[in-house]
């Protein structure tokens, strides 16, 4: 499978449930036909993903990039620190993930912005339309 995320390597299949992923109105950009979002795991990821980064000085950072031309998001990842050196990692997410995870990001930018993510888009590329 093609990599979204720029990585060179796929995590497995996954699922995650309404309340599991948070956002904050800091970290959004929309450029190049996509909006990127910081997002903020309110799991175990070493559970979840499989790492051991917990008992270490590594770190995980998620984000997604959000296509409103295409009303498609993918979940993206930074393993990073001592042992990662920034390694991409991008997430094949179900169908209902993606759903979720574009509710999500829809209710977020009405709250934040008081916008649709469409509308956001918009605002910050008036040249792309």
């Amino acid at each position: 499978m093609e990599s979204t995320c720029g990585a060179s390597s796929m995590v497995a299949q996954l699922e995650f449930l309404p309340g599991e992923l948070s956002v904050s109105p800091v970290e959004w950009f929309a450029e190049d036909g996509y909006i990127s979002v910081a997002i903020m795991a309110l799991f175990d990821v070493d559970v979840k993903f499989g790492l051991h980064i917990n008992e270490t000085d590594n770190y995980l950072e998620m984000y997604t990039l959000y296509y409103p031309a295409k009303n498609k998001a993918v979940l993206c990842a930074v393993l990073d620190g001592p042992d990662y050196s920034m390694k991409e990692l991008d997430f094949q997410i179900t169908a209902a993930s993606q759903a979720t995870l574009i509710k999500l990001l829809e209710g977020a930018c009405r709250k934040f912005y008081d916008m649709s993510l469409a509308e956001y888009y918009r605002d910050k590329n008036p040249d792309s339309e």
